[in-house]
């Protein structure tokens, strides 16, 4: 009897085993509305033999789920999230509601009194790993674009806004920035970022240099994205210091040139020991090099650049030829900057979602709000907050990258709270000691009191 239940347990056990591995697909969001996983709204993994996660392509969902009865893995089913629920795809899902865009601390509150003349206005989407094609702080009816892709400080380490982290980096050190620290290139140093959902057609690069000891025959690369196909040079963007002089040179390379591609060499030299600002620019055929804010050299260009590998930061794509500099504020916008908008951010520190502000001026307001533009140019608006600076500001020293939060002072009383807080401080330690005072009085006349009293008894 016990041999027999041991034989037909075994023998279950192995159609279980064959059902799991050859037959039966699970999906880990099923639920009763989904039963076979085909489940928009949440991210699964679909597994018979074979395996597939669902995935987002900007804002198109792929979605893997079990075909039943045939019990096999689909995945052709693909649901359009901005079209189908009016929201973005993250995450392998389409997010349950529509983004939105708010000011977090250190930001200050609406019609709040600050006691600083330098501010940080801190802003954040409900969906961090949404992607956005612009996002721009309005601050008194003047526009500053943030970096909507990538935007690295360096603040000792490599890690970026958004918790975007470098999937290559060795030999770092750090040094002084152009706002608070830098990284330092050189030797066989390497560092390197994803491309992924990199704007071919319009972009915007900008960083801070600081040379050291240039030789001019050695090259240097600053910013490289070139990516082979097929063991063909072809398409990307290269920013590099030549081997014949100590200027800048960029190329970018495109299927239609994908040897010689189109470049543009800055006729001025850059000196080590200084800090120098770089800007590029491509928009559909149009070329733009600008060097420490000056008006723009340009040329143009057919076909379009791809980026299909990765960005390398100070070395070319095989980590060679390192920038020997130091590197800082490495931003890149997925639209092009135009020349006031370049201008408005050269001298800022900013992040994807911050942006600081100094040199307030004392009793004035100041109102912001924030616009932002999903992968289908959905406009997405911040509320509008209005702020003043108080008579008796202090000046924040400029230039340190600090805590957002310890940034400034924040304070909810304003000049006359504080006058009213202080007469009325002055009456009540003026009031105590009087009566202290008359404590003392009255205990100095009961004892002559006494005294008299004993000496008419005696």
């Amino acid at each position: 009897m016990k041999k027999g239940i041991l034989i037909i347990s075994i023998f279950a056990y192995l159609i279980l085993i064959q059902n799991v591995v050859y037959g039966v697909c699970t999906d880990s969001d099923s639920n009763a509305q989904y039963p076979n996983g085909d489940n928009p709204f949440q991210q699964g993994t679909a597994i018979s033999g074979d395996s597939g996660t669902d995935y987002c392509t900007s804002n198109i969902l792929t979605e893997y789920y079990c075909n039943n009865p045939s019990d096999t893995i689909v995945s052709n089913r693909a649901y359009n999230c901005l079209a189908s629920f009016g929201t973005t795809c993250s995450n392998g899902r389409c997010s349950s509601a529509p983004l939105t865009l708010r000011f977090i601390d250190p930001t200050p509150q609406n019609n709040e009194v600050i006691h600083m003349q330098s501010v940080v206005i801190n802003m954040q989407l409900s969906d961090s790993s949404a992607f956005l094609n612009k996002i721009y702080l309005n601050f008194n009816n003047v526009n500053y674009l943030l970096p909507t892709f990538l935007g690295c400080h360096f603040e000792n380490n490599p890690n970026c806004d958004l918790g975007r982290l470098p999937i290559s980096d060795s030999g770092l050190t750090y040094s002084t920035g152009k706002f608070g620290s830098g990284v330092v290139i050189d030797s066989n140093d390497r560092l390197a970022y994803s491309s992924t959902n990199l704007n071919r057609y319009q972009g915007t690069v900008l960083l801070w240099i600081n040379p050291i000891a240039w030789t001019t025959s050695n090259e240097y690369y600053i910013f490289d994205s070139y990516s082979a196909i097929q063991n063909n040079r072809c398409c990307g963007i290269r920013i590099l210091k030549p081997a014949s002089s100590n200027t800048i040179k960029v190329i970018l390379y495109t299927d239609s040139n994908r040897n010689g591609g189109f470049s543009l060499t800055y006729p001025t030299s850059l000196s080590s020991g200084t800090w120098h600002s770089l800007v590029l620019t491509y928009n559909n055929g149009n070329l733009k090099l600008y060097v420490d804010g000056n008006s723009p050299i340009s040329t143009t260009y057919t076909g379009t650049p791809a980026f299909n590998q990765n960005i390398f930061v100070g070395t070319n794509k095989d980590y060679l030829r390192q920038a020997n500099a130091i590197l800082d504020e490495v931003k890149i916008y997925n639209s092009e900057l135009s020349n006031q908008e370049i201008i408005n951010m050269l001298n800022r520190e900013t992040g994807s979602y911050y942006i600081r502000f100094n040199n307030l001026l004392p009793g004035i307001y100041y109102t912001i709000n924030a616009v932002a533009f999903d992968s289908n140019n959905n406009q997405i608006n911040s509320e509008t907050r209005t702020f003043i600076v108080s008579s008796g500001a202090n000046e924040e020293e400029i230039g340190l990258k600090i805590p957002l939060r310890d940034r400034f002072v924040r304070s909810q009383f304003d000049e006359n709270s504080l006058l009213q807080v202080t007469i009325i401080t002055v009456l009540v330690m003026y009031t105590a000691t009087w009566l202290v005072s008359l404590l003392f009085k009255t205990k100095q006349q009961a004892k002559r009191l006494k005294r008299k009293r004993r000496k008419r008894r005696s």
